[in-house]
């Protein structure tokens, strides 16, 4: 009796094992994912910053008392860096506005010798900062004329229209020629070299107001 209810007890164990259903497979979790990319940002981010790590312990290792300060020192620096680019920027800007000959008005010519110099040695008569990539010129002493302020020279900042061997150059006058005698006018090479070869040096020139 005993071993038919075992018999009937095991076999109703073994078809209740056979019904039950199969089990889904376990869903992988997206967790994985997201920990992983999070991990590679913070490689990422870790990295990039390793620099500023090192700069920051050598700064509390060497200079203790200044190590507080380090980010007002990188602010600084940021700022002084900044304004260097700022700089540079409007100095290459200004140095590609080489098509300003001036203003036109200026109810005066003359006749004479044609030389170049460097406009951009220092600040010219009339005050301004000029390069010699400019159609600029300097006039002679006699005809810029003497003033308290060499700059409120009415010849400052004119047109005038210089004709050489060559052709025909406008420049803008932005100093005055010391050594120049009455009709001569000193060029820079950038506009010499539209009115005669560099190698001429002096030329004879006609030259009035545009």
């Amino acid at each position: 009796m005993f071993s038919s209810i075992t018999r009937i007890g095991n076999s109703s164990q073994s078809s209740s094992e056979k019904s039950l259903p199969a089990l889904p497979r376990p869903v992988q979790s997206k967790k994985s994912n997201n920990t992983s990319q999070s991990t590679g940002w913070q490689k990422t981010k870790t990295t990039c910053l390793t620099p500023y790590y090192k700069w920051s312990e050598w700064l509390e290792k060497k200079h203790p008392k200044v190590a507080p300060y380090k980010f007002a020192i990188l602010i600084s620096l940021g700022l002084f860096l900044l304004a260097i680019l700022i700089i540079i920027i409007v100095a290459a800007a200004g140095g590609f506005q080489n098509n300003d000959t001036g203003a036109t008005g200026l109810a005066m010519s003359g006749s004479g010798d044609g030389t170049y110099y460097d406009p951009g040695v220092g600040l010219g008569s009339c005050g301004w900062q000029n390069y010699d990539s400019e159609l600029v010129a300097a006039m002679n002493a006699p005809q810029y004329g003497i003033f308290a302020d060499p700059g409120n020279s009415p010849v400052c900042g004119k047109c005038i229209q210089v004709t050489g061997p060559k052709g025909t150059v406008k420049v803008k006058v932005v100093d005055k020629c010391p050594v120049c005698k009455s009709g001569d006018i000193d060029m820079s090479s950038t506009a010499f070299k539209k009115i005669a070869n560099l190698d001429d040096g002096r030329v004879k020139i006609t030259w009035k107001g545009c």
